[in-house]
């Protein structure tokens, strides 16, 4: 009563018309490629070359069970005829469809506002402490200021001792402001005022008044006069001084000892 793998009975012989193939399927022998595996599992393509892998990934396939992103079937050779651009718009234009926003997403709509800030909503830019944005701090904005503490609400602009919170500290700061005017600011803490310093952010440069080519704020405070090592003493601080030790030689491309 034994049937073979195939479930049929065994010829007159006793042969069998099943085999097993190298994966250990059952198949007859006319679908065994030339790798000893069943046709139609997948690995023909691979192993025997007779069959090829159509545009859609099917083994033996025509291009059918895929399309493109304009619905349409891909051609024998798998060229793309249609493109989906950055955009999410499929055409046969390979260019995009749209730009990209100051923040590099295409077809978004973040733009850079008066402050310089992309996709910002132009605060950045307004003055500590004047809450209407009208470009003066006054009483307008002391009352202004304190409504929005009896009414629990923050605004950056009204926290002029920038420590997170709105209050009574931040009302007697634009009290003083009104009374006395606004203190000029040293961001960075260098010694020198923001509109005199080259660069506001950084206590480590300011300026160079003494022309020795080294920052004045090289130490992390304006000092002219300890603003770099001067080996040969000739008013150029080493850093910027190509003949630092004075042997006639210029370090930058200096042979001498």
């Amino acid at each position: 009563s034994y049937d073979g793998c195939c479930g049929l009975p065994p010829n007159d012989d006793c042969t069998d018309d099943c085999v097993i193939d190298d994966l250990g399927q059952c198949c007859t022998p006319q679908d065994v490629d030339g790798c000893g595996i069943c046709f139609g599992d997948g690995t023909d393509c691979e192993c025997s070359g007779d069959l090829e892998v159509d545009c859609c990934g099917v083994c033996g396939g025509d291009n059918s069970s895929c399309s493109n992103c304009c619905g349409m079937p891909f051609p024998d050779d798998c060229s793309e005829t249609c493109y989906e651009d950055n955009c999410g718009v499929c055409d046969d234009i390979p260019e995009n469809d749209c730009v990209q926003d100051c923040a590099g997403t295409w077809g978004g709509d973040a733009v850079i506002d008066e402050c310089d800030v992309c996709g910002g909503d132009n605060t950045s830019c307004q003055q500590l402490g004047d809450i209407n944005g009208d470009g003066t701090i006054n009483v307008i904005d002391i009352v202004m200021a304190v409504d929005l503490i009896l009414s629990n609400n923050y605004d950056a602009v009204g926290d002029v001792n920038e420590d997170g919170q709105l209050n009574v500290l931040d009302i007697v700061m634009l009290v003083d402001w009104v009374l006395y005017g606004m203190p000029e600011a040293d961001s960075d803490g260098d010694g020198v005022l923001d509109v005199d310093d080259s660069d506001p952010d950084n206590p480590y440069q300011c300026s160079d008044h003494d022309g020795d080519t080294c920052d004045d704020c090289s130490t992390g405070h304006y000092d002219t006069s300890d603003d770099g090592y001067d080996y040969d003493g000739d008013g150029q601080c080493d850093a910027g001084d190509c003949d630092d030790d004075n042997d006639g030689c210029q370090e930058c491309w200096d042979y001498c000892p």
